[in-house]
């Protein structure tokens, strides 16, 4: 008796042959992508070949705007601009997309990076210490949706707060801006972003948000968010596979990851495995 018994999925002959002439799709392929919830030719097209300007634009995701703003003022002020990340991948790559755009526009930027010991979410303490070091606006990635009582608390020292999340709120949100397309009133289309997505949309508006043509900068925060993306496991369909699949060729473009990339010997074509 065989190890495994397949089990294949019927097809859609109807869907298949129009994939297949509007598309140009081999038999296989169309029901393959079928089979994975993509079926029509226009999901087919950004599926295989999206390109940054097939994303929504990042001012459709609630509060983005008014957060690009505060950053901007606070950029021309010449204030310390704190970004407060996390200890995983996609944490630590979200802060590095943040503060690599603010200082690529002159930006007085430092970061905060928990260790596992101090645990995930905002902590008092750093917050404290950021005040007594002259921060004036912190601004989390990848954390921060349910720090309610924290923002509260950052107000009294003095801190002026901002929230860039992608996990799932719990109750109310912090009174501040808060950024995160899982928030129940944001009508952002795409909902699954990691951290790293989240921050590589703030970032991009605030380089000027160039859908069709990106620079050297540009390149790098995408393979971080690629990377990001990646090492969290969000579904790579939609925003995400674009993300993704345009920021392979990108990872070396940080000296850092082109170092990792090669001590583990890895090929000049990247994959998602690979990674």
């Amino acid at each position: 008796m065989p190890a495994y018994q397949w089990h294949i999925k019927s097809g859609e002959p109807e869907l298949e042959r129009l994939l297949i002439r509007e598309c140009a799709l081999s038999p296989l392929l169309a029901r393959l992508l079928i089979n994975r919830g993509v079926g029509s030719p226009e999901e087919v097209r950004s599926f295989l070949d999206g390109t940054l300007s097939d994303l929504p634009p990042s001012g459709a995701m609630r509060d983005l705007d008014a957060c690009v703003a505060a950053i901007r003022e606070a950029i021309a002020s010449g204030e310390t601009v704190l970004v407060y990340g996390d200890y995983d991948v996609d944490g630590m790559t979200a802060t590095a997309v943040l503060v690599k755009a603010i200082r690529h526009l002159g930006g007085r930027a430092v970061f905060y990076l928990p260790t596992r010991a101090d645990g995930y979410g905002v902590h008092l303490q750093a917050l404290a210490q950021a005040r007594e070091q002259g921060v004036n606006l912190v601004v989390t990635v990848d954390c921060g949706v349910t720090a309610v009582k924290e923002v509260i608390a950052a107000g009294e020292m003095g801190l002026r707060i901002i929230i860039t999340d992608h996990h799932q709120p719990k109750g109310d949100l912090p009174a501040t801006l808060t950024v995160n397309p899982k928030r129940p009133d944001c009508c952002y289309p795409f909902k699954d972003l990691a951290g790293a997505g989240v921050a590589l949309k703030v970032a991009t508006a605030l380089l000027g948000d160039r859908r069709n043509k990106i620079n050297e900068i540009e390149e790098e925060l995408l393979g971080l968010a690629c990377l990001g993306t990646i090492a969290d496991v969000v579904p790579l369909v939609g925003e995400n596979r674009i993300i993704v699949r345009l920021g392979l060729p990108f990872i070396r473009k940080n000296v850092g990851l082109a170092a990792l990339a090669s001590a583990a010997r890895l090929p000049a074509a990247m994959t998602v495995r690979d990674v």
